[in-house]
């Protein structure tokens, strides 16, 4: 039987757990909103950005004719830098960098 080891005091302690893992910085957070309306993919963007660290980029997709406008509005208020906004076929492609 192995014994736990002691503090200086003489009582046992378990080990401490590991720290979890931050979010890699070059990590890219992919948010699909496809399928969704205003105001869900902005809802989804927030949330991504909040949870990104800064220097993550963020890339969202979505399928909502008024995100073009309503992403934009709701950048200025997020902690984040818009980059890119791209159409392909019916999606528009917003990337986005946390700051």
């Amino acid at each position: 039987m192995t014994a736990t080891p002691a503090d200086p005091l003489g009582t046992p302690f378990l080990p401490a757990r590991p720290v979890p893992e931050a979010p890699d910085a070059g990590d890219v957070v992919h948010v699909d909103a496809c399928g969704t309306r205003c105001p869900v993919p902005i809802l989804r963007l927030r949330k991504a950005v909040v949870r990104s660290m800064p220097g993550q980029v963020v890339v969202l997709v979505t399928d909502d004719p008024a995100a073009i406008v309503n992403v934009q509005e709701a950048v200025a208020s997020l902690p984040a830098q818009l980059f890119d906004i791209r159409r392909e076929d019916d999606r528009v492609i917003f990337t986005l960098l946390r700051q």
